[in-house]
């Protein structure tokens, strides 16, 4: 009998969505832009007054075209993501939250036909009069395309350099674990590599100058939270971003995400997880099945 929740049972990431996502069924386009409208949301209430945050046209081409059955080499091409604004009269910042710590710290210069464009989520600086004004953080969800081995990859590289160059933070989140990183210099969970997870979050900072700009980069493991994150703003302004609060509003928003989720099964294309993620799946299932039996004789 199928498992279905109205909440994500994952203490982050659902390996079951995740998959579903990027296989056959060629939904990642349908996540994507409907995660990008939670991020706005989450931001938009975590943002210090003289910001805001808006879904705009992205560095990102989106023309998914997977080969069947997938192969974690064959991804192609984009979306709107996250643009943060803010005002000359925003003030100093303070957070509750702590940040997660990063598991690697980069310069910059080392983590170095139209299609329809991807939305991606731009924060800007308000003006006086409290509109936008200054773009200062841009904040992109990768989708298949725009990896390693993706159709646009290159691109998509060409264009993230030049951003940074231009001065504008930039956000990476890379919940496609099927694929290798965006960055060279990190491990690949796709090519079983050790140190690799098989989430990641890159968070660019090319202040004051890009050759002295440094990359935080967070990971995360199946059925471990997602980080909260450094979120550099205009300045010395920064916010602790929860990225898990967006995410969990995502994995839920539709009938068809839930639906997809069945914790009665493994997920599609078990196999491309780790051994010690395909351990975790397992025990997840098993907690979940228990509980559905508890539940039941009740």
């Amino acid at each position: 009998m199928p498992i279905h929740s109205e909440k994500n049972l994952y203490a982050g990431v659902n390996p079951h969505l995740n998959s579903f996502l990027q296989n056959p069924t060629r939904r990642w386009g349908n996540f994507h832009t409907q995660h990008i409208s939670d991020l706005v949301r989450t931001l938009d209430m975590q943002l210090p007054p003289g910001y805001a945050s808006a879904a705009e046209e992205s560095l990102q081409i989106r023309q998914i075209t997977f080969a069947e059955p997938f192969s974690p080499t064959q991804a192609s091409s984009s979306k709107a993501d996250v643009l943060i604004y803010g005002s000359s009269s925003s003030g100093s910042i303070s957070s509750p939250l702590a940040p997660s710590s990063p598991v690697a710290e980069l310069s910059l210069v080392e983590s170095e036909t139209e299609d329809e464009s991807l939305p991606s989520v731009i924060i800007y600086r308000l003006d006086e009069a409290g509109l936008p004004d200054t773009p200062v953080t841009r904040v992109e969800v990768l989708s298949p395309a725009n990896k390693p081995g993706g159709s646009h990859y290159s691109q998509y590289r060409r264009k993230r350099l030049e951003s940074l160059k231009s001065g504008l933070n930039l956000v990476e989140i890379d919940y496609l674990h099927q694929t290798r990183p965006i960055l060279p210099t990190l491990p690949s969970y796709a090519d079983d590599e050790a140190g690799a997870f098989p989430f990641w979050v890159i968070v660019s900072d090319p202040h004051p100058a890009f050759e002295d700009g440094q990359a935080l980069v967070y990971g995360a493991s199946v059925d471990m939270e997602l980080p909260r994150i450094r979120l550099p703003l205009a300045g010395d302004d920064e916010i602790i971003f929860d990225l898990h609060i967006a995410y969990n509003q995502t994995c839920v928003s539709s009938r068809m995400f839930r639906q997809a989720i069945d914790y009665a099964q493994l997920p599609v294309r078990f196999d491309l997880y780790s051994d010690e993620d395909q351990a975790r799946i397992r025990e997840r299932i098993a907690i979940i099945a228990q509980n559905v039996g508890l539940s039941n004789e009740a």
